[in-house]
């Protein structure tokens, strides 16, 4: 390889691990969506549960295919908020169900969550899988299944994003198609 393409291609290298460490110090901010979602908390100070946030997001305006994912970031509100969950016994239509009440309790002094698994840990975890889920042992290449990075321990119960808590195991419908490997 010639020098001056040795140089490009060390050059590119370090530019990638210097936008990743930057990356990596970044601390993320709620959205839009998750600053809407706590506004409609504030003005339920018992709790709300997963459907009266939806219908309160909607009679402000926010349509319903604008809601994707509101159940991943009710979650993803524990980053940035303290939000006590709840579980009660509501009656709904004659029947009694267990919802989850969601209650707004304030701010975090410090995020806790620095944002999704980076491609490179993800990368190590599906190359140290050996095309093998992790959990039942399918094969990519017998079973044709695909495999997705997931943690061992969630993150909303305090897992971490590193290898140790990480393993490769086959797709469900929900998983997102750039965490797969086939």
């Amino acid at each position: 390889m010639g020098c001056a393409r040795q140089q490009r291609k060390l050059s590119y290298r370090a530019g990638i691990c210097s936008t990743m460490a930057l990356m990596a110090k970044r601390t993320s901010n709620p959205g839009a969506i998750h600053l809407r979602i706590i506004e409609v908390l504030k003005r339920f100070p018992e709790g709300a549960t997963g459907g009266q946030i939806r219908q309160e997001l909607e009679k402000e305006g926010l349509r319903p295919e604008e809601q994707t994912h509101l159940d991943r970031r009710k979650r993803d509100l524990k980053k940035w908020f303290v939000i006590q969950k709840t579980k009660t016994t509501d009656e709904v239509r004659g029947k009694k169900r267990t919802v989850t009440l969601y209650k707004f309790i304030g701010k975090r002094k410090r995020v806790t969550d620095e944002g999704q698994v980076d491609q490179k840990t993800r990368a190590q975890v599906i190359h140290a899988a050996h095309g093998q889920c992790q959990m039942c042992g399918k094969t990519v290449q017998k079973h044709g299944v695909t495999l997705v990075v997931d943690h061992k321990k969630p993150r909303e119960w305090g897992g971490a994003n590193g290898v140790e808590n990480l393993w490769a195991i086959q797709n469900s419908k929900y998983a997102e198609p750039d965490l797969t490997y086939r």
